[in-house]
């Protein structure tokens, strides 16, 4: 028999909190709902976790943003060539609402905003999409 050790609050202790640090221009975006997901080049959580939005996280400057139930973890590799997702139902058609979802203008701002964060022309990670409405935790 497995027991699980938790907390007063019912919160299993060995499960990691997933937190995601955002840059103080993607905070606006996340608030006023438009941002609702983020790329990271690992896959931080998984669907149906509870996703921790923060600015500043390390900082004395620490918002915690939001939490938000994560409703998509996928592939993704951003390239000049456009964009290859490992399942196409999961996103919109076109690439520049993809962009949007992320807080960009469109595609092209978003793989601007990339080369210039990590130096390359093609970038491989993990969308991480949460549900606009408040995290039930």
């Amino acid at each position: 028999m497995v027991r699980r050790l938790l907390f007063g609050n019912g919160l299993d202790w060995r499960r990691p909190m997933p937190s995601f640090n955002f840059k103080p221009e993607f905070v606006a975006p996340i608030l006023a709902g438009t941002k609702v997901q983020t790329i990271r080049k690992t896959a931080r959580c998984k669907t149906g976790d509870t996703m921790h939005l923060f600015t500043g996280l390390r900082t004395a400057a620490c918002q915690k943003l939001a939490e938000r139930l994560c409703v998509v973890v996928d592939y993704v590799h951003l390239s000049p060539d456009g964009l290859t997702v490992g399942d196409n139902r999961k996103h919109p058609r076109d690439i520049s609402e993809f962009a949007r979802l992320d807080g960009f203008t469109d595609f092209d701002d978003m793989l601007r905003w990339f080369r210039t964060q990590y130096g390359e022309y093609h970038f491989i990670g993990y969308v991480h999409r949460w549900a606009k409405e408040t995290a039930d935790v």
